[in-house]
């Protein structure tokens, strides 16, 4: 059974920076956009269909992106030169690398919800049984942690207000391996990032933090295309039925390119 369509995906700040996509132009980004939107939306994520056993078509796609079909198919293959997209010999075009960067988290919603429980219990009045502050072994404990975890963070403003949070998400049940684990993540997300962009400390250490404590794959190289039985390329990229009139014809080198007038 297909997974059920999600109407969300994840974006990356470092898409701002990325080599491949500045070589496009502002239309063809914004058409990356609507590739990853149609991909999340199918029914098989990653790969662009309209339904089970049906390819998306160019015309369908730019129908999609809002965009005029013969800007679609020059940007498709753009992004297949740079390893963006694929498609198979049936023309199901295919996301590289989307289950690596568009990853499942089935626990997150659960985790969440038990951290924020917990954290609300940190919240009420302190004469609240239970709810005392930090022991002295504590304080030296969570100090000593926070100073080394503070020291690989990528961005080094507002130490006071995050050794704050980091007490915090501490006393919340959180511990100091998952707090490193979730730096590291955060970290590797945005290497490629200008440093105004990256969260101060105290931002990162706050309640959603936990978010970040499932490591994401490691970036690796593009999945491979599945069969299918899709259909023949020129029906399944160019438009579907016999008698439609033909946007692309595929020139000496394989390439689909605008079919031109007679005369």
């Amino acid at each position: 059974m297909p997974r059920p369509a999600r109407p969300w995906f994840r974006f990356y700040v470092e898409a701002f920076t990325d080599d491949k996509l500045l070589r496009l132009t502002p239309a063809q980004r914004w058409l990356w956009v609507a590739v990853l939107g149609a991909a999340r939306k199918s029914c098989e994520p990653g790969r662009l269909v309209i339904a089970e056993g049906e390819a998306m078509t160019v015309a369908e796609l730019a129908r999609f992106a809002d965009v005029p079909v013969e800007d679609v198919w020059p940007a498709l293959e753009q992004m297949r030169r740079y390893g963006m997209v694929t498609w198979d010999d049936n023309g199901l075009i295919e996301v590289c690398r989307w289950a690596e960067r568009q990853f499942e988290s089935d626990n997150t919603t659960a985790r969440t919800a038990k951290h924020r429980s917990k954290e609300r219990s940190y919240e009420q009045p302190n004469d609240v049984p239970g709810n005392g502050p930090d022991t002295e072994t504590e304080t030296d404990t969570h100090t000593r942690d926070f100073a080394s975890w503070y020291a690989d963070y990528p961005r080094k403003v507002g130490r006071q207000a995050a050794e704050k949070a980091y007490r915090a998400r501490r006393r919340s049940g959180m511990t100091a391996d998952e707090l490193v684990r979730a730096r590291e993540n955060y970290a590797l997300s945005v290497a490629t990032v200008d440093a105004q962009f990256i969260k101060h400390a105290s931002t990162f250490l706050g309640p959603d933090v936990v978010e970040w404590v499932d490591a994401p794959p490691v970036p690796g190289r593009p999945t491979s295309v599945k069969p299918s039985t899709y259909g023949t390329p020129t029906r399944a990229l160019l438009g579907r039925g016999v008698d439609a009139k033909p946007v692309f014809e595929i020139n000496d080198e394989g390439l689909a390119v605008p079919v031109r007038e007679a005369g």
